[in-house]
């Protein structure tokens, strides 16, 4: 038997999606953590995190943004496939540069899960990001 023959392979429509999907996943869980630390949650039930104020205004703004992967989960999946590419591409960007600002722009100092959580979600999106690149450089040559 060949192992070429019998391996699946996944419609990179299929694998984008769930790229997205583990990397909302790691966002939530990340919060729920965070959630459950202390001093995170001190500064939570007193209107902040850091620099930042929880607001209802900034509560909207991170609700807006947090959207933007959960849209991703179902955007690959019925976009053609340049519109597609690019927006993988940009969303994945914009997501990589929130997460960087809220690690080291934020004034507050991220705790051990925050790290491991940040490098994963940071990690995931640069995934996203050349696993479309290489598939829209593949569907201009067709």
């Amino acid at each position: 038997m060949d192992s070429e023959k019998t391996k699946a392979k996944i419609e990179p429509k299929m694998l984008l999606s769930m790229l997205w999907t583990f990397l909302v996943v790691n966002y939530i869980y990340c919060d729920v953590f965070t959630h459950t630390n202390p001093e995170d949650l001190k500064m939570i039930l007193n209107g902040g995190s850091g620099d930042i104020r929880i607001t209802p205004i900034f509560l909207l703004y991170f609700a807006v943004v947090m959207e933007l992967p959960m849209l991703m989960i179902i955007l690959p999946r019925v976009l053609p496939v340049i519109i597609n590419k690019w927006m993988n591409i940009i969303i994945a960007l914009v997501m990589i540069l929130i997460q960087l600002w809220s690690l080291f722009g934020t004034g507050s100092s991220a705790t051990p899960h925050y790290k491991f959580f940040s490098i994963i979600e940071i990690s995931c999106s640069l995934v996203i990001i050349v696993y479309a690149w290489i598939n829209l450089k593949l569907s201009k040559k067709r």
